[in-house]
């Protein structure tokens, strides 16, 4: 799983496919969750995806953060996402709470 998360941080990747790969694993594989999660997070922040809005950050974030509740690392993803979204560079800043 690993590598499959280390592809989706490589080169764009649909951010609502790694938002879906988040949320049917967060239970069954929490590692591999967490990080197409973040990296759907990444992307969306980054201006990949088609019609994307702010409402569209908040099923990564959510299922990250399920996921680093069930491994243990909860507050260390809240930081990681809070520094991703305080950098938000994208045209509309939808991450970014105004």
């Amino acid at each position: 799983m690993r590598e499959a998360v280390d592809l989706a941080n490589r080169s764009p990747r649909d951010p609502r496919t790694l938002t879906r790969a988040a949320r049917d694993m967060k239970d069954k594989e929490p590692y591999f969750a967490l990080g197409a999660g973040i990296a759907a997070l990444r992307w969306l922040i980054a201006d990949y995806g088609y019609d994307i809005t702010g409402l569209d950050v908040l099923d990564p974030c959510r299922f990250a953060l399920e996921a680093a509740t069930n491994i243990g690392c909860l507050q260390g993803t809240k930081d990681r996402i809070r520094e991703m979204v305080a950098a938000d560079k994208s045209i509309d800043h939808f991450a970014r709470p105004e």
